[in-house]
């Protein structure tokens, strides 16, 4: 076996072989091992998906706790509000410690500086031209043709998000003309609903990888970062939009003319029956599409590929005589064509961007489905592993590539850290009655300034909350900073040490063309110099 292939199979081992720790390992990844063979890229998002994991266990347990005594009593229990307030902080801290623990794999890797150091796209085109500071010849791309590209981009991005609300609106139509209130009216609308979510996430994006080819971005961070952007807004408006209307429209409107109606008249209820049945069958189609499926059919996809290499024609197997002499072939190939059979393994993005949408369902709307931390935990443990499986196994290896951070995605956290306390808050106070005792016995037009007043309180609490421990808590460790400033203290003293050596030897140079010059001085006529006044 090549040195690859033992590289692999001791990864293999690592992450997500049974026989080393299996899905008894938790949420631990070999990410030094991991980076050694893919690079940082993959790394990064091993080490993400790990860190999210550990940090669903609280929640996993205290969102159990809650569901149950939810159960008992129901969606109006006193516990909802406190866990919602809960969630709020706890998303502040679980961005603030991965940005602590990212500088560290940041420092401990050596890529604090990668993004300073990037080489141009081999797709970026354009027109060469000077450049003014550093007087070298360089690709320019005209700005005024990006933003045109950009204006393009995130026009077809707008109509598209109209179209998904057009969609989701006509879904909720649908629900209440002909299945009125009923749970299995729900059940249907929120597989539809899911369907829609799933078949556009994947179209959009798609269309966002064709439309950011169009903008050509000089660096790869800033044409994923671009591609990121807007293939996230487009889910954020595609996965939740339904949310949101249940939750904070629903009660309050008509729906063209038609009258709305939550499930049981109770729109949190609608809301957590809703975001169960959209979670679950996004987790359940998730593994089967990824992992599941591609396992049961990757030898015969193997050996009808490896039937296509050998062979000038398709032919693919139907009898168990075929199957045996395609498994010959099989046999037959090098490490490195049977590595070429797999599939590309293109970025990360995709396996970010469900991670980052699975925050947003568990965050956003804690209050109303505080079970769905449970799901997701025990899902993840899964995927940590079923990650491994998928990259290790089922595609080629991709090309190394290196990252600093998980750039975009970080700051996505943050708004929806940021979003979900104002989703919560909302949630408790004008979708829940859990707070009515409050306003027990008051005007309607008194309750709603009650209200408001509690929920505006409440919100700026939490954000301020959320503030300080943004201020008070250091983005990265003391030794990362410490190891950071020897790093720049030896680079300074290797710049002064080469700068020295370039200034003596510019120094000798001109001493001895000094010399010379005096040399010839000697040698020559004196000659009378005139000044014309």
């Amino acid at each position: 076996m090549s040195g690859d292939g033992q590289e692999l199979d001791y990864l293999a081992y690592k992450w997500f072989d049974q026989r080393c720790c299996g899905i008894l390992g938790g949420s631990r990844v070999p990410g030094d091992i991991i980076r050694d063979y893919f690079g940082e890229q993959v790394a990064l998002y091993a080490e993400f998906s790990a860190f999210y994991t550990k940090y669903l266990l609280f929640p996993a347990v205290l969102g159990t706790i809650v569901a149950i005594v939810q159960f008992v009593d129901s969606l109006e229990s006193p516990v909802t509000p406190a866990f919602g307030i809960l969630i709020c902080l706890w998303g502040s801290f679980f961005v603030q410690a991965w940005q602590r623990h990212e500088a560290e794999l940041a420092c401990a890797w050596n890529v604090e500086m990668f993004e300073a150091s990037q080489t141009y796209r081999p797709e970026y085109s354009g027109h060469s031209a000077m450049n003014q500071i550093t007087g070298e010849m360089e690709t320019i791309y005209p700005s005024w043709k990006r933003f045109l590209a950009l204006g393009f981009s995130y026009t077809v991005l707008f109509v598209l998000i109209v179209c998904v609300i057009a969609s989701t609106l006509g879904i909720i139509l649908l629900r209440e003309f002909l299945f009125s209130q009923t749970y299995s009216g729900a059940l249907l609308c929120g597989i539809i609903t899911y369907a829609q979510i799933a078949i556009l996430n994947k179209f959009y994006y798609h269309v966002a990888v064709a439309l950011t080819g169009l903008e050509n971005h000089r660096y790869q961070v800033e044409h994923e970062d671009s591609i990121i952007a807007k293939s996230f807004i487009f889910k954020f408006f595609n996965s939740y939009s339904s949310f949101f209307y249940m939750a904070f429209v629903a009660d309050n409107t008509d729906t063209f003319g038609v009258e709305n109606q939550c499930l049981d008249n109770d729109c949190m209820k609608a809301v957590a029956f809703q975001l169960g049945t959209i979670f679950v069958m996004h987790i359940t189609v998730q593994q089967i599409l990824e992992v599941i499926l591609p396992y049961v059919n990757r030898e015969r996809w193997s050996l009808w590929l490896a039937c296509k290499i050998r062979c000038s024609h398709c032919c693919k197997p139907k009898s168990s005589e075929e199957v045996n002499i395609l498994r010959a072939n099989m046999e037959a190939l090098t490490d490195e064509e049977a590595m070429l059979l797999k599939p590309h393994y293109i970025d990360t993005i995709e396996d970010f961007s469900e991670l980052v949408l699975q925050y947003g369902f568990v965050s956003l709307f804690a209050s109303a489905f505080p079970l769905g931390f449970l799901i997701a935990y025990l899902n993840n443990l899964v995927e940590v592993r079923s990650d491994g499986f998928k990259i290790c196994m089922l595609h080629r290896r991709p090309p190394y590539g290196c990252a600093q951070d998980i750039g975009t995605w970080f700051y996505l956290l943050q708004m929806m850290s940021l979003m979900s306390v104002v989703t919560n808050t909302a949630l408790i106070v004008f979708t829940s009655s859990s707070l009515d005792f409050i306003t027990e016995g008051m005007s309607n037009e008194d309750a709603y300034t009650v209200k408001v007043t509690l929920a505006f309180g409440v919100e700026h609490a939490v954000l301020l909350i959320k503030f300080l421990a943004t201020v008070l808590v250091e983005e990265r460790p003391e030794w990362v900073m410490n190891e950071t400033r020897r790093r720049e203290y030896r680079i300074e003293l290797e710049r002064r040490h080469a700068s020295g050596f370039a200034w003596n030897d510019s120094q000798d140079a001109s001493i001895a063309a000094r010399n010379e010059y005096l040399s010839r001085l000697q040698t020559m006529p004196a000659v009378e110099w005139h000044v014309d006044v």
